[in-house]
């Protein structure tokens, strides 16, 4: 069977002629790039807002909550 025909549709086997257009290709790369940003957000934005130094620096009250919850088995990060 010649590649693009639709099987099945007797005397109708016609080739189909749709086009790669602007807005396909558009609409294939938005998506992907959303993809590709939010895997990045998620690695090293996680990463570096979970790092001593960044937390000293720029959150401190965060930094000592999270120093108090180590040393204090009763009581979790949230509470």
């Amino acid at each position: 069977m010649p590649r693009g025909m639709i099987p099945g549709a007797g005397a109708l086997n016609r080739e189909y002629t749709g086009r790669m257009t602007f807005f396909v290709i558009t609409t294939c790369i938005v998506p992907a790039m959303r993809g590709l940003i939010f895997g990045y957000d998620i690695r090293i934005s996680g990463c570096v807002t979970s790092m001593n130094p960044f937390l000293q620096k720029s959150f401190p009250w965060v930094y000592r909550k999270k120093g108090m919850v180590n040393q204090s088995t009763n009581h979790n990060q949230y509470s």
